[in-house]
């Protein structure tokens, strides 16, 4: 893995940091979150950012005022890709768009 790979992942990631498996995590929410990075991550790599932009796209219209929220870690596109296998489990989408919101807050907010 070159440095600005290590660098991005350093960075944009919180619990994926390279492994080719993940870790084990005492949080089932973690273990998900940690492929989540890592499919974003391969993603990016192979040039396959449309698929990400088709998230942002998806994700900017379900939840515009929280795409913009500056107090969490992930880029809008891993955000996006995360909300986007998220709410597939959801019928009601205000209802997905609130647990996303709590999801996000709980697992990557930023501390102090």
């Amino acid at each position: 893995m070159d440095a600005r790979l290590k660098e991005i992942i350093a960075t944009c990631c919180r619990y994926y940091k390279g492994e080719p498996v993940c870790p084990g995590f005492d949080d089932p929410a973690k273990a998900a979150l940690w492929e989540f990075e890592k499919h974003w991550m391969e993603l990016g790599i192979s040039g396959q950012t449309d698929v990400l932009q088709q998230h942002i796209g998806e994700y900017l219209k379900a939840d515009p005022a929280g795409a913009s929220s500056g107090d969490d870690i992930p880029p809008i596109s891993l955000k996006a890709l995360i909300y986007h296998h998220f709410s597939k489990s959801s019928r009601d989408q205000a209802e997905a768009v609130a647990i996303f919101r709590n999801l996000i807050a709980k697992y990557y907010r930023i501390t102090s």
